[in-house]
């Protein structure tokens, strides 16, 4: 651990985004729905600018997403709430949105 935590936090950040798999299927199936669907055509030069496009829109949205929970990590007391809970409750917040919405649309 006292090794891994001698590396820098950038260089930590590129390796862990390099070894997460779980973006290759989302992106595949993002781009498949969107050419199927006809909003991008992979005919053109246009492409290069959606990929631009989405590099630099994961780039803010990540960059964002750090920077706030950045600010609510100074800006909160750790004894009362840590940010260890914030982002399970996050993420229990969306599921359950997305199964109002499903339930909601097929129900």
């Amino acid at each position: 651990m006292v090794k891994y935590i001698s590396y820098s936090t950038f260089f930590i950040g590129i390796i862990l985004s390099i070894l997460n798999f779980i973006q290759i299927p989302f992106w595949i199936g993002w781009n498949i729905y969107l050419v199927n669907e006809k909003y991008i055509d992979v005919d053109n030069s246009l492409k290069f600018i959606y990929i631009i496009g989405t590099l630099f829109g994961t780039f803010f949205g990540m960059l964002s997403f750090v920077l706030f929970l950045n600010f609510v990590d100074a800006n909160i007391d750790n004894s009362k709430f840590p940010i260890s809970n914030f982002i399970p409750l996050l993420f229990l917040g969306m599921a359950l949105f997305q199964m109002f919405k499903f339930l909601k649309k097929y129900y």
